[in-house]
Parts: C-alpha cells; structure tokens; sequence
C-alpha cells in the first residue's frame, strides 16, 4: 500500500450478499496519505473511480493532499432503482453493477463516456464477448492518427485490453485500462472503460445475450434495517467539474421531493428533511441515514374498577 495505512474491507471487487430487505452493501474505508500521494494514485491503489473519491473528500487539492491525510474510501453503496437483473451502468456515479444469478452483486467503477462517446440512458444487451479483441479504429480516431492500421491485433497498441463486451449499441463496447481514470476519460475508444482486473472478473460472470441498463439516477434512497438512507452523487456535468478539478457547480433538483415520498412511504415523517438538503448540496456520493427513530408507542390508559 501507498498510504501509512488502508482500511478498506470492500474496496476489492467481490460478490456480495445482499440481506434481504436491504438496498445497502459494503462498509465505508479509510486511507491515510503518504507524502507522495494523490487522489488519483489512492484511487488506483483502491480501486476506486477518481471522480467518486474527489467527491467523497471535498477540500483536498487532488495532487497535492500532503503526507497524513485521512481519506473517506467510498466503498458503501445503495443499490439503484430499477430492474435488479445483468449488469446497471449508473453514468453520474460512474460504476457498475452486476447481478449475479445466485442473488450476489458486484460492483466496479467505471469511466462511462467522455467527449467523443457518450453513452445516453436505455436499455441493451451484451451482442458479443471478446477475448484479445481486435481494436477498428473510427474514421475520426484514424484521421488524428493515420499512422493506425484499419484493424489494430491484440498488443500494447490496442486500448481495448485482453477482454471486451460488444454492446448492441453502435461502437459501445466495456472493456479494460491499465490506468482508465490516468486521464479522466478523455482519451477513451470504448465508452466504458473498467480497471484491467475488475475486466477479467466481469467478462468471466457474463454471458452473450445478458440485459445492460444504462442509467441516470444521480440521486439514491434505499432501506437497511428499517431505516431510510440517501446518497447523492455529481450530476454527469458536475462530474466533469471535478474531473477538472474545477468547483462544482450548483444544479437544482427537480422531482427529489416525490422520489422521497415514493421512498419513504408511510414514514415520511420521520424523514430528516435538514439533513436530506443538506446532502442534496455537498453530493458526496456517500449514503447516509435520513430517517429519525420511530416514537415509541403511546401508553394506553387503562380504566380501573372505581373510575380513570
């Protein structure tokens, strides 16, 4: 490790049970930084996304957060919303979802776009799997490096990595980086770019033919032993603030109201609303417990035999 220390039980990929009645998974991490470390470093060692660590520890300059720094390791999550089946790509949160059939999920961060492709909200599914894929080149791509062949083999020259999943999407393809957030995805050729090993573990758990779920769901509320949590994540635009290590700009939030109703259900008064607005400002990504204990049950008055 990097860092005097790391304590992050989940920040590994791995299948996770989901409790029954429960949208939460993982445990939040801790990191404390070496004199030579950066944001984007921790992330790496983590594996982590950039953007979801900028946004977890506001207030740290990215390249230079000096020696002994403790760091929030964004590694508890709410599940989304929508169909719990194949594989969800949530763009503002920049990570991944996977299904598995035996009731276990796995998650994996993810760089899900950048200038040249953007991948917009629908649903697909996996058209093809590759092994040592070949890598075409786009005429825009070719026209910037005409050195490039028409069809580039496996090697250090193709960016596609040792797996790739075809989507039944235009030129949408999931593949491998070394180093996907080196650059912040700007220089991606697939759409979705995963760390190499993350890659290997979802090629293997996937299958041609199995649903993708692009979404848009910034905004997350989820239940865990009864009680209601919100995480609140950079819209894509956002996003691409912090990837540029600009602030944040401000956006309204049209509609959180009715999602916290259709959430809360019958405890919406127990909702912390303070605290919910609060989280809908700083966009941590982090998911945290709105929900106020229960009152305890009214005491019944009990008539006695001569009168109350």
């Amino acid at each position: 490790m990097t860092g005097a220390f790391s304590v992050a039980l989940f920040a590994v990929a791995q299948p996770y049970e989901l409790t029954e009645g429960s949208d939460l998974f993982g445990e939040l991490g801790a990191y404390k930084t070496a004199p030579d470390d950066t944001l984007l470093k921790v992330a790496e060692v983590n594996k982590l996304g950039f953007i979801e660590l900028v946004a977890a520890n506001p207030g740290i300059d990215s390249w230079l957060p000096g020696p002994d720094v403790t760091l929030v390791l964004p590694t508890l999550h709410l599940l989304p919303r929508g169909k719990r089946a194949g594989i969800v790509i949530n763009l503002p949160e920049q990570r991944l979802y996977q299904f598995l059939p035996d009731g276990r999920v796995q998650s994996f961060p993810v760089v899900a776009g950048n200038s040249v492709c953007e991948p917009e909200p629908g649903q697909t599914v996996i058209e093809q799997r590759r092994r040592e894929p070949s890598w075409r080149p786009t005429a825009a791509v070719r026209a910037k490096r005409p050195d490039l062949p028409v069809v580039v083999p496996p090697g250090p020259r193709n960016p596609l990595g040792k797996y790739a999943l075809d989507l039944a999407l235009p030129g949408k393809i999931v593949h491998g980086a070394r180093r996907p957030f080196s650059d912040r995805g700007g220089k991606g050729h697939g759409c979705i770019q995963l760390y190499t090993d993350d890659m290997a573990v979802l090629y293997g758990a996937s299958r041609k033919g199995m649903e993708v779920a692009v979404i848009d769901q910034p905004i997350k509320l989820g239940w865990s032993d009864g009680e209601l949590y919100l995480e609140v994540h950079p819209t894509r635009e956002q996003g691409v603030d912090l990837s540029g290590l600009r602030r944040m700009r401000y956006v309204q939030v049209p509609g959180f109201d009715t999602l916290l109703a259709e959430a809360a259900g019958s405890d919406l008064d127990r909702v912390d609303r303070v605290l919910a607005r609060k989280l809908l400002r700083e966009r941590k990504g982090i998911p945290v417990k709105i929900s106020r204990p229960r009152p305890p049950p009214k005491a019944k008055k009990v008539r006695g035999l001569f009168g109350p």
